[in-house]
């Protein structure tokens, strides 16, 4: 598998395997398979969303479908590959996680995003209980996923990576 480390601060930027963040900040890593897959089979994941993902998956859906002004007919998650999809083929790069955020904004609302910065401020708890938080609550939006360590300064290490395993749209 080819990877890079893509830091997400105030722009996004490639990094080095060695980079250590001096402020709080998002860390991916982006993979692909190796260039020559010829020969193997891929396996189809079938999700079985629950009552509570349905409901999560349309309305993020919708909230999407709102802030870009496009449209679509399907349901469940296809309508929102296809919300996304749209997104992607009709606005720039640098419009698309204004849209983002736009959605998540109509998807939650504000004084809820007040509260957890109020009650929970930046610290290893609050980091640790996010990523446990995601791998429990947005499987229906990523696919199963797991939490793990990663360094942070002076050789600390912390669980406040989320590794998903599959991702669930590719």
């Amino acid at each position: 598998m080819e990877a890079k480390l893509v830091a997400q601060c105030k722009t996004p930027t490639l990094i080095s395997p060695h980079w250590k963040p001096k402020s709080p900040c998002v860390v991916a890593v982006l993979a692909r398979p190796a260039a020559d897959v010829s020969g193997q089979t891929r396996k189809t994941n079938v999700y079985k969303d629950s009552f509570f993902d349905h409901i999560a998956i349309n309305h993020m859906s919708k909230c999407l479908q709102e802030a870009t002004g496009l449209k679509n007919s399907k349901s469940g998650y296809e309508s929102l590959v296809e919300a996304a999809t749209m997104a992607s083929q009709n606005f720039s790069p640098t419009q698309q996680p204004q849209l983002v955020t736009q959605a998540l904004h109509r998807a939650f609302p504000n004084p809820l995003f007040l509260l957890i910065k109020k009650v929970l401020p930046p610290s290893k708890f609050t980091r640790t209980l996010f990523a446990i938080f995601t791998t429990l609550f947005f499987a229906w939006l990523v696919g199963p996923s797991e939490v793990r360590e990663s360094d942070m300064d002076e050789g600390r290490r912390e669980k406040n990576v989320v590794h998903i395993k599959k991702c669930r749209s590719v």
